[in-house]
């Protein structure tokens, strides 16, 4: 018997996509090649595509309203009632999103992805006024939802504690990483000569707790004791933060901007290491695509991320500098360790491929 299913991939629609937007990508791939029996309603945004052929059996809804909205309080509340709309139309037997965004109403049993909660315990990450009402709207999606899907017992533990949820409906999918190819190895333009020097690299939006700040507090302690000096690499589109993170930078610091997936699989093969201490995090996609393309990997001992890496990462406390230019230290010194760091890297990722 065929099912009708209605999945919500604006999220993989995305132009200049990053994490989450790679994840959707990927996950709707594999959806579509392993359902057969089912009958696909796909909802995008007006003027997306997806990077792949669509199934014989599905039809596509193109959704206009909110377009334009610069508020996203107002944009999630126009998708809110479109999505209704073309549920009452379609009439699924599930809905998926691939976000926490539900249709007001909803005739079929609702899944949705909860990616983190990170706005409940770092609010002041985000613009004034965006935690308070991400937790409103979570909380309501959450109770709504037939099912949760998380990308790690992290955000599974998070999200029982800050919501009214049965833990029956909470499940775990981590988030899944391709093992580039050579053609899918394309150096940046625009870089300076990278070759010619020793690099780490962090990769992220401008994102305060991202913690790339003290990353660079961590360079520059290096860089007084070591001759020729590291440099710092920080790939990742411009947030709310970009002022003044850019303004903490000091010498050997470039910042590239959002960087596509073929020049990301460069600065990663070609990194001394990725530093990754991040405060909070739902999974931690750089890691596992930092061991993807062999390069080890530095990261934090908190939230999901020491769970993602497991001993396969330099460990380290995210509020201090001198435990990330330890293991930066060390992987610049000790070549044995690197070694050891991306063979074991490449054990792990079997887990999330």
């Amino acid at each position: 018997m065929t099912m009708r299913i209605a999945l919500d991939a604006w999220v993989a629609g995305l132009c200049n996509p990053t994490g989450v937007a790679n994840v959707g990508r990927r996950l709707t791939r594999a959806m579509f090649e392993a359902a057969d029996d089912v009958d696909w309603c796909v909802y995008l945004e007006e003027g997306q595509t997806l990077p792949f052929p669509l199934p014989a059996r599905s039809r596509v809804r193109y959704r206009g309203l909110g377009l334009g909205i610069g508020n996203a309080r107002l944009q999630e509340a126009a998708r809110a009632v479109w999505q209704t709309w073309a549920g009452l139309r379609d009439r699924p037997e599930v809905t998926y999103s691939f976000s926490h965004l539900l249709p007001g109403l909803c005739l079929g049993a609702r899944v949705i992805t909860v990616h983190d909660v990170i706005f409940e315990r770092y609010p002041d990450c985000y613009p004034p006024g965006y935690a308070r009402w991400y937790s409103k709207t979570f909380a309501c999606a959450t109770r709504r939802a037939r099912a949760i899907v998380v990308p790690s017992e992290a955000t599974r533990r998070d999200v029982l504690e800050f919501y009214a949820v049965d833990p029956s409906r909470v499940h775990v999918v981590p988030w899944g990483v391709d093992v580039p190819q050579e053609a899918r190895v394309v150096r940046p333009s625009g870089l300076p000569d990278l070759e010619a020097t020793r690099f780490f690299l962090c990769v992220g939006r401008m994102d305060p707790r991202k913690n790339f700040v003290r990353v660079m507090e961590a360079l520059a302690a290096i860089r007084e004791t070591m001759n020729p000096p590291p440099v710092l690499v920080i790939a990742g589109p411009a947030d709310h933060a970009s002022t003044e993170i850019r303004a903490a930078a000091s010498g050997g610091v470039h910042f590239t901007g959002y960087v596509e997936e073929d020049g990301l699989n460069w600065l990663y093969r070609n990194a001394v290491g990725v530093v990754y201490p991040s405060f909070a995090e739902g999974f931690g996609l750089p890691v596992v695509e930092a061991m993807a393309n062999g390069a080890p990997v530095i990261t934090s001992c908190v939230s999901a991320l020491c769970e993602v890496a497991g001993d396969a990462a330099l460990l380290v406390d995210p509020t201090s500098v001198s435990e990330i230019a330890g293991a930066m230290r060390g992987l610049l010194e000790d070549e044995t360790l690197r070694t050891r760091l991306i063979a074991d890297g490449r054990h792990r990722i079997a887990a999330f491929t």
